[in-house]
């Protein structure tokens, strides 16, 4: 799963309709999540540590982190600031 929808680019996120879908995945087997700060900064990630909230045990949680697109599309940032705490 992604959780790249928490940053409106396929329209406007429900979010009630996302934790559900997040819900359901974890219900079908699936715990394996895939997230980057470029998804919707600090949104997404919001969105997803609800929808977790005491089963954080239960999931695989990827992170990407760097991209700058504020700087440009390609621009690459891994300064300290930027890493995910």
């Amino acid at each position: 799963m992604s959780t790249i929808a928490g940053n409106n680019i396929y329209g406007e996120a429900i979010k009630a309709q996302a934790i559900a879908t997040i819900h359901r995945s974890l219900e079908l087997g699936g715990n394996f999540v895939d997230n980057a700060d470029l998804y919707g900064p600090l949104e997404n990630e919001r969105l997803f540590a609800m929808a977790i909230k005491g089963n954080r045990d239960k999931y695989i949680i990827a992170t990407k982190f760097g991209l700058a697109p504020h700087r440009s599309p390609t621009t690459l940032d891994t300064t300290a600031p930027l890493i995910p705490h």
